[in-house]
């Protein structure tokens, strides 16, 4: 069939009469063949605009497969469009979304997953598979769910990450259609951005899993334990029920974890927290608090005595011999106890409560309970003085900083460095960061502390560079107690200001915690310190609980991939899949990426590999003092990444 546009022009005699009509007619077929095809591929491109849109808004898996479907038949006019996931077993495939099929098709329908139907092909295959006829197709033959929709023609794609198939995207119509190049790569496109779609979909649900079980364990980790005590507290207040807090605390763990190591120590905590879980009810809630301290949730408890009951199994159960590596380990368990309403009527209360029950059950010979009473002290006697000292490491200088560079993964230059506090206790000599950090942010000597840090480290990067050495950047750790202070951002401005340092060589390190509460007051602060000039950094990225949407929100540079990553990035493929999903999504976003805790050659050439751009770690230094650091940017600040 051919397409022509035909014109006439009537010729008249002088009376006014026609006397003849010349006319011309034109093929103008090629032209209308390209003016559709310019605007199917406009459709299709809106389509794919659409499309990613919805995937930005960050729908649930099932919305927005449904919305690909409904874009992607409508794009390239045909009937019919379905996904089909292909289930665990590999056998077959699952009819997950589709159009123009009966009701009751959509998550009911299954076609078979081998060479024989359409699907089946397609998934075997790197390529589209384009059906003319699908009544004289001899690859495969037609399923009765094609049949039955009269469906003639269609094609279909694979929909595929790195490393599996999800299944397969196909298009149906009940006319005899030739797909063009054009409509196979536009139902590519599609299949591509449901795949990335569905990847960080994994991704998300990974991390959210991270952020509120241990991830040694897999029990709740301290977040949702604390957020399941209040809830359980709340029902327990309108029905008049008692709840119990059980801390817990395995004695004589850090001497197995030191001697033997920390591979039998991760061990060893597994198996005690496995016998844990058995020692309680379904409903009852057993978590890791960190380190060897875990806590349990007792709710509906009818009297003290049922407590006791569950803590003296508790206490057996952990003192039963472990057997690792055909060696007997033994360990026990001493456990504080506060109850509802009893002792507190608050989530808070009740856990510091139980702890302090346990404390004194240490104290007491370990291997024991202890109720909560109103004579406990809520801090053993050595806590108190180390706080108190604390409040004095300031004023006596007991404080210094070391740095830790951070290196350019391609060149081997410094380009940064991290300030980390140190105390150095007249009496204790070198305080770990671990034990006193926590207690500073819940005694509010973080702020302090934090100014000091700040003030030091900016005045420092100064120093350097009216020194005459290259600049670098200096990356300062900024806790959630001191974010939610009157004026952090006047706070950061004034230490720029007196040390004279220029903004752009300044980094915050602010963790996950701080950027998940998400309310417009923490946005706009996020805003007005990156309105300073400064570089934001989320740190620990992973650790918490955040969801990948907030990095489209918050102004940040940098995102840096907590060390617990790092350490298994070459033997576990969960980390190492989330650690290249992650490098990934941030280089989408613009994002550079800070790996830290590299401590081996495999984990550098892993970051290296994933094009992760800057790397820090015991491979390259230590924590460093000042006048170290110093030396090693007189000695031209690079490290040679290739001799390692």
């Amino acid at each position: 069939m051919r397409i022509v546009n035909e014109q006439a022009e009537v010729v008249f005699d002088s009376t006014g009469m026609a006397v003849q009509i010349n006319g011309t007619v034109q093929d103008i077929t090629e032209r209308k063949l390209i003016e559709e095809g310019l605007r199917t591929r406009e459709r299709q491109q809106a389509a794919i605009s659409e499309l990613g849109m919805h995937a930005l808004e960050d729908p649930d898996i099932n919305t927005l497969l449904n919305e690909a479907v409904s874009i992607t038949a409508l794009a390239l006019g045909v009937e019919y469009c379905e996904i089909l996931e292909l289930l665990p077993d590999g056998k077959a495939l699952l009819l997950k979304a589709g159009v123009g099929w009966k009701t009751g098709s959509v998550g009911c329908v299954t076609v078979g997953a081998g060479n024989d139907s359409q699907a089946g092909y397609t998934l075997h295959s790197d390529k589209p598979v384009i059906v003319g006829d699908i009544r004289t197709e001899t690859r495969f033959s037609a399923p009765s769910l094609l049949l039955d929709h009269s469906v003639v023609s269609g094609m279909s794609v694979v929909i595929k990450s790195k490393d599996y198939s999800y299944g397969v995207l196909s298009i149906h119509s009940t006319m005899r259609r030739t797909f063009t190049r054009d409509d196979a790569n536009f139902l590519q496109s599609v299949a591509i951005m449901i795949s990335d779609a569905i990847e960080r979909k994994k991704l998300s649900s990974r991390i959210n899993h991270i952020a509120s079980y241990d991830t040694l364990t897999d029990l709740p980790n301290r977040i949702l334990f604390m957020d399941r005590v209040s809830m359980t507290l709340s029902r327990a207040k309108r029905q008049k029920e008692q709840i119990a807090v059980l801390y817990l605390n395995l004695d004589r763990f850090k001497v197995i974890n030191d001697s033997m190591g920390n591979e039998t120590g991760d061990r060893l905590l597994i198996s005690a927290s496995e016998r844990l879980v058995n020692c309680v009810r379904e409903g009852d809630t057993v978590s890791r608090m960190g380190g060897d301290e875990f806590a349990i949730m007792l709710g509906g408890i009818t009297s003290a005595s049922d407590v006791a009951k569950v803590s003296q199994k508790v206490i057996e159960a952990v003192s039963k011999p472990f057997v690792l590596d055909d060696r007997e380990m033994h360990i026990t368990a001493s456990i504080g106890i506060s109850m509802y309403p009893q002792d507190d009527e608050e989530m808070e209360g009740l856990i510091k409560k139980a702890r302090a029950a346990m404390l004194q059950a240490k104290e007491h010979g370990r291997n024991n309970d202890r109720f909560y009473n109103t004579e406990m002290e809520t801090s053993s006697y050595e806590m108190m003085m180390m706080e108190n000292d604390l409040r004095k490491a300031l004023d006596r200088r007991e404080l210094l900083l070391h740095y830790q560079p951070q290196v350019d993964i391609t060149t081997g230059r410094i380009t940064g460095v991290e300030a980390l506090v140190r105390w150095r206790h007249p009496d204790r000599g070198m305080v770990s960061p671990a034990e006193f950090i926590p207690m500073a942010e819940e005694t509010g000597l973080i702020i302090p502390i934090g100014e000091w840090v700040l003030h030091t480290a900016l005045a420092q990067n100064k120093a350097w560079q009216e020194d005459g050495l290259a600049p670098i950047k200096m990356s300062v750790n900024f806790s959630s107690v001191q974010f939610r202070q009157k004026d952090p951002v006047g706070l950061v401005a004034n230490a720029l200001r007196k040390t004279g340092l220029k903004p752009e060589y300044m980094g915050l390190e602010i963790t996950e915690s701080v950027i998940m509460k998400g309310a417009d007051v923490v946005i706009k602060k996020f805003h007005e310190l990156k309105g300073l000039g400064i570089h934001i950094c989320m740190d620990d990225f992973g650790t918490g609980y955040s969801s990948l949407s907030y990095l489209k929100r918050f102004p940040i540079d940098i995102l840096k991939i907590d060390q617990s990553f790092a350490r298994n990035v070459t033997t576990d493929t969960n980390d190492a899949s989330i650690v290249t999903a992650t490098i990934a999504m941030a280089h989408g976003l613009g994002i550079t990426t800070i790996a830290e805790g590299v401590e081996t050659k495999e984990q550098l050439e892993f970051f290296r590999s994933h094009k992760c751009e800057v790397v820090q770690g015991y491979l390259f230094s230590k924590p460093l003092p000042a006048e170290d650091v110093t030396k090693l940017l007189r000695e031209g600040g690079r490290f040679e990444i290739k001799d390692l």
